[in-house]
């Protein structure tokens, strides 16, 4: 800007600063205005896992318990970082009213999510937390680290009955996406606790064992094979544990599996044994809660909750199997389920957070 600029027109860049200022801010916390209809579009790091469809039905079903919103989901199949965020752009050039991001990874969002920011949209990233220096001010996720370390305990109490409580050996543990904050906290929490209840026994850092299921099999195979004596095997990653579940199977080994996703095989693996217990995320908790608060802060013009909404985790065994599949053999026994957990989520008007730098960190 020069000296020679009109007043008309430093006035008018002012003007657009304060614009752009507000809309930044209502990344944390939503919009001034009232609205009686509103756009909302779930951004996905993957779509095809069931999981993530579970996430969208939550999504959805909150859509519709509010009212008066656009709802629709968008992101790539399987786990494609840029082609993720080519859609997350694609998406902020039809300017929605809001986004519920999974930032897949945090890192490549961070500049992306500031521009959304700027032209006016609100992003509530879900699952995974935002990236240290990020713009976002409300996430809706889990504890990485309490999953990682229900693992560590549960695994530590098999083995103990199995081999007393001087047992030692090795741990073997895979991660398809390594330097994923989401999964790599629950190998931290694994590692944590297991040194605290079973110093003897050492958690091997994980290997890269590749996104792609066909290769991710393979890798598995090779790393079962170098560690015939191993005492558990543990991944973050869905498709990791589908294929320790086959391999486990096929070659009656005897090491431990705590799986971290809920699937028709890791059920299967549970019923008969192959599995000891899974600690999966509340996937329709995740979409339901994340799209509700987005929903009533855009149509309310109130901001969002700012710092961390906790989402809970319900661990599965032989003991409530049978009242897990039910949970998941359809949409109504889901919504049924998770009625008294989302209830409780939302029982006074604002929403209990936790400090945003706790969230997988």
């Amino acid at each position: 800007m020069t000296h020679r600029r009109s007043i008309a027109t430093i006035a008018a860049a002012a003007l657009a600063l304060t614009t752009a200022a507000c809309s930044s801010s209502s990344a944390g916390g939503g919009t001034s205005t009232p609205k009686k209809s509103v756009k909302i579009v779930m951004v996905q790091g993957v779509t095809g896992a069931p999981f993530a469809q579970i996430t969208a039905q939550g999504a959805k079903d909150a859509a519709s318990a509010v009212g008066g919103v656009n709802f629709s989901v968008a992101g790539p199949a399987n786990i494609d970082p840029s082609t993720e965020t080519k859609i997350f752009q694609q998406i902020v050039a039809t300017k929605p009213d809001g986004i519920v991001l999974q930032e897949l990874p945090p890192d490549l969002f961070t500049r992306l999510v500031k521009d959304a920011q700027q032209a006016g949209i609100t992003v509530l990233p879900y699952t995974i937390a935002p990236a240290a220096g990020g713009s976002a001010t409300t996430f809706v996720g889990d504890d990485g680290l309490d999953l990682g370390r229900m693992a560590a305990d549960r695994i530590a109490e098999e083995l103990t009955k199995i081999k007393g409580a001087n047992v030692s050996g090795e741990i073997v543990t895979g991660i398809c996406v390594p330097g994923l904050s989401v999964l790599t906290q629950r190998l931290d929490g694994l590692k944590q606790e297991m040194a605290k209840k079973l110093p003897n026994v050492r958690v091997l850092d994980a290997f890269d064992s590749k996104p792609d299921p066909g290769q991710d099999f393979t890798v598995w195979q090779q790393a079962v094979a170098a560690h015939p004596n191993a005492l558990a095997m543990v991944s973050p990653c869905e498709a990791d544990n589908q294929n320790l579940v086959k391999i486990k199977k096929t070659s009656h080994a005897a090491w431990l599996l705590t799986p971290f996703d809920l699937d028709d095989q890791i059920i299967g693996g549970v019923k008969d044994g192959t599995v000891l217990a899974v600690f999966p995320q509340s996937s329709y908790v995740h979409g339901y809660a994340a799209t509700r608060l987005l929903a009533d802060a855009l149509k309310s013009g109130s901001k969002l909750p700012s710092g961390w909404v906790k989402m809970p985790v319900v661990p599965v065994d032989k003991a409530n199997i049978d009242e897990i599949v039910a949970r998941q053999s359809s949409v109504d026994n889901q919504r049924s389920y998770w009625k008294s957990y989302i209830d409780k989520i939302f029982a006074t008007s604002s929403v209990a957070t936790l400090p945003l730098d706790q969230a997988n960190r």
